[in-house]
């Protein structure tokens, strides 16, 4: 058992079965018995300046993406060194990082997800009232959380529901 450091933002069970957390200002792996085998320190240096992270992700190459409370997405290397960045105009986007590579944003009590590129180039957006988070499916589709009704959809990349439960 180890004390995390800030509260969790975002969490990512990597394929070796560690847990990637994402916290304030800081991106920590850790393994199954809680020793800290990876941290991205240096994340803070972007925090300090664009808020603190609302998510980051390690992709299938090793690279991290962070998304900022400011709507800021960075792409960084495997030691933390920035590669590029782009902003979303989305503050307080949760995100999620998609089989092929692209980012899903839902902004918390905001009516849209969004789906871009690692350059920054969007290539989808969908309404949905009052989301506030969404994931990637394997089939392609999305599993989004609403704020109010109690309601997650599952919703294919036309925008048609296509399962719902409501609470």
């Amino acid at each position: 058992r180890k004390n995390v450091n800030g509260n969790p933002h975002n969490l990512q069970r990597l394929p070796n079965g560690h847990p990637l957390i994402a916290r304030r200002g800081q991106v920590v792996e850790v393994d199954r018995n809680g020793k800290e085998v990876f941290n991205l320190k240096d994340v803070n240096q972007l925090t300090n300046q664009f808020g603190q992270l609302t998510g980051a992700y390690k992709t299938r190459k090793g690279q991290y993406i962070c998304m900022t409370q400011n709507g800021r997405c960075f792409h960084l290397d495997a030691a933390g060194k920035q590669l590029k960045f782009f902003d979303t105009n989305r503050g307080n986007a949760w995100m999620d990082l998609l089989p092929n590579g692209r980012i899903l944003l839902s902004q918390n009590g905001g009516n849209m997800i969004s789906e871009y590129d690692t350059d920054g180039k969007l290539h989808l957006q969908l309404d949905v009232p009052n989301v506030s988070m969404a994931t990637g499916l394997p089939n392609g589709n999305f599993l989004v959380c609403c704020n109010q009704g109690g309601r997650v959809i599952e919703m294919n990349r036309k925008g048609v529901v296509v399962w719902e439960y409501r609470s």
